[in-house]
């Protein structure tokens, strides 16, 4: 007994450790952008010494005790490259699903369990990849914390609530997001009266919350970072609301790996996008089933899908009717769809038994389709294309700097970061921006001393990358920030009015970039 148990450990390990790797082959074809390297910047910071981000500008979201710590793993072992935050993207979602798979964990078929689990999300589509560069450790904290709240609702014991309570607080502490996916709905099933003792499960909910509140305070107030707002955005116009809810179809398609739009309609691929969009509308079909159900004296609920379920219909809300929404880069925020898809749709074939039934006149067991079916649907995700490449115009524009010998410069924030670390920060490229008063520090994800530095050169951003935007569109890769720096950026006059004429002027692609002779940082607007 002990020599399976020791062999099935031994063969856990080996497929975790060959998952990881298919995951990071996967993940390092997609370009990192300036969000990722910042994270990457910051984590470096913490790794010399500054633990609490002290003179950081930070995001509306800290990030501490979520996604950063996998970023600080990754720049401890591949120091500031896009290496490092390949490697936390890759562990952050891994540890999602490990996480997720705890909830799906039952006396038996477990199995047949992870078969229809991995079918469905064991191999996101890149556009998942693509959107995981941050909040995925937030999910995966928050399935730890639904399944020890589910524990503590099965065996009423204090160690499950404090470790609902523990976890609940990392969420929170590090990304707000946690309200919308744990606190929220749990303190609604419990308000609904849907829970065993929904008293002890409240206190339980609103302690960690406060605790993660808390203790994000504690490290502003330790390292006197500055947090910028969250809260900034405003409703759609009515108008606007249409466009939303087709972005959102597209995103869940996306993600699904259902995305037909556009595509052959006589072709190899299409029953495997019709099996996906009917799983997906049998996920919306399960969502609603389950919140109906809080509305109703007789519904019995079963906790963790109806928490899940609430969670996302909070977060559809949140994307379908404000400004928050209305793009393919906003399914960040619901990275966690195909994950939450398999976990509702396993528990629902274990409520209704699925399993047990029979179909061909009673003669075959429905687990064999269930089986084909999900081992089908995984081999078909292993062909998702990807991009052969992750390199991009800031590879080139980054190894024209260094052959220029222009070494510390400004850029807008898309263009700016993501060189410093594509340079392994040789080439310290810092994000300005234009307001009334010129030219001044983007005080987002950023550091002071970053304007204290010697600087000689402005880059410019002529045109917008289209084609090579394009490229990528079309291996569902949104976030590259191609085609987005130039209606964000510093015009000739703005620049001319801020340093003056430059010395020199550089074309590269779509770029030009303005050598001075003298240092600029001595001219910006700061704080």
């Amino acid at each position: 007994m002990k020599k399976k148990k020791l062999l099935y450990i031994v063969l856990f390990i080996l497929g975790l450790v060959l998952y990881t790797a298919f995951l990071y082959h996967r993940i390092s074809r997609i370009p990192c952008n300036s969000d990722t390297a910042n994270m990457i910047l910051e984590a470096d910071s913490i790794l010399h010494g500054n633990l609490f981000l002290s003179d950081w500008h930070l995001t509306g979201i800290t990030f501490f005790t979520t996604d950063l710590p996998f970023f600080v793993i990754g720049v401890l072992i591949a120091g500031v490259s896009v290496q490092a935050g390949y490697i936390a993207i890759t562990l952050m979602y891994v540890f999602m699903i490990l996480a997720a798979l705890l909830l799906i964990k039952g006396k038996r078929d477990n199995l047949l369990n992870f078969l229809v689990f991995a079918g469905i999300a064991l191999i996101p589509s890149t556009f998942t990849l693509d959107a995981a560069r941050v909040h995925t450790a937030l999910f995966a904290l928050a399935f730890i914390a639904i399944y020890f709240a589910a524990k503590a609702l099965e065996e009423p014991k204090k160690k499950y609530y404090i470790l609902f309570g523990i976890f609940t607080a990392l969420a929170v502490c590090g990304d707000y997001l946690g309200l919308v996916v744990i606190t929220v709905p749990i303190l609604l099933l419990c308000i609904a009266n849907k829970v065993k003792k929904p008293i002890q499960l409240a206190i339980a909910t609103l302690v960690g919350t406060a605790g993660g509140v808390v203790l994000e305070h504690v490290f502003l107030l330790l390292g006197n970072a500055n947090k910028n707002s969250l809260l900034a955005g405003f409703f759609l116009p009515i108008n606007e609301i249409g466009d939303s809810i087709i972005l959102y179809i597209r995103s869940m398609t996306h993600m699904m790996n259902a995305n037909f739009f556009g595509k052959e309609l006589f072709s190899i691929k299409t029953p495997i996008f019709a099996i996906r969009v009917l799983l997906l509308l049998f996920v919306f079909y399960i969502m609603a089933v389950q919140i109906r159900k809080l509305f109703r004296s007789d519904g019995k609920t079963c906790f963790v899908s109806t928490t899940l379920s609430l969670s996302f219909a909070i977060l559809t809300a949140f994307m379908l009717l404000t400004e928050f929404g209305p793009s393919l880069t906003s399914a960040r925020y619901i990275l966690y769809f195909p994950t939450v898809a398999a976990i509702l749709i396993v528990l629902y074939y274990r409520e209704k038994n699925i399993y047990e039934q029979k179909f061909y006149e009673n003669r075959l067991p429905v687990k064999m389709l269930i089986g084909v079916l999900s081992v089908t649907m995984l081999g078909a995700c292993y062909f998702v294309k990807v991009p052969p490449s992750s390199h991009t115009v800031f590879n080139r524009l980054t190894e024209f700097l260094q052959e220029e010998s222009l070494t510390n410069g400004y850029a807008t924030f898309w263009d700016a970061s993501i060189v410093t670390v594509l340079s392994q920060d040789q080439v310290k490229v810092r994000a300005i921006e234009s307001d009334e008063k010129g030219l001044q520090p983007q005080y987002w994800f950023c550091q002071n001393n970053w304007y204290d530095e010697y600087a000689n050169f402005l880059i410019l951003r002529d045109r917008e990358a289209k084609e090579e935007g394009e490229f990528f569109k079309q291996h569902n890769v949104v976030t590259t920030r191609l085609d987005f720096g130039f209606k964000d950026g510093i015009s000739q006059s703005e620049a001319n009015q801020a340093f003056g004429e430059p010395d020199r002027v550089l074309t590269f692609e779509n770029y030009r970039i303005l050598v001075y002779e003298y240092d600029i940082s001595t001219k910006l607007n700061k704080r």
